[in-house]
């Protein structure tokens, strides 16, 4: 019995649009600029290591294929 390979196709939209909404409400809080700015860094960050651990995920499979 094969069980189908997930893909990930289209993981980058899926990642920009969840960044994008987290940017959305945190610039929408009622807090420092200097704290917003900080906080957008950190989402940008880590949507760059999910990205990077998806493409690991990905690459991980294609060698075992």
């Amino acid at each position: 019995m094969n069980n189908p390979v997930p893909t990930y196709d289209g993981y980058n939209a899926i990642v920009n649009r969840l960044s994008g909404d987290i940017k959305s409400e945190i610039k929408a809080l009622g807090v420092h600029d200097t704290i917003k700015e900080g906080l957008l860094t950190i989402v940008d960050r880590l949507g760059d290591n999910l990205t990077t651990e998806i493409e690991e995920i990905i690459s991980g499979r294609e060698e075992g294929a």
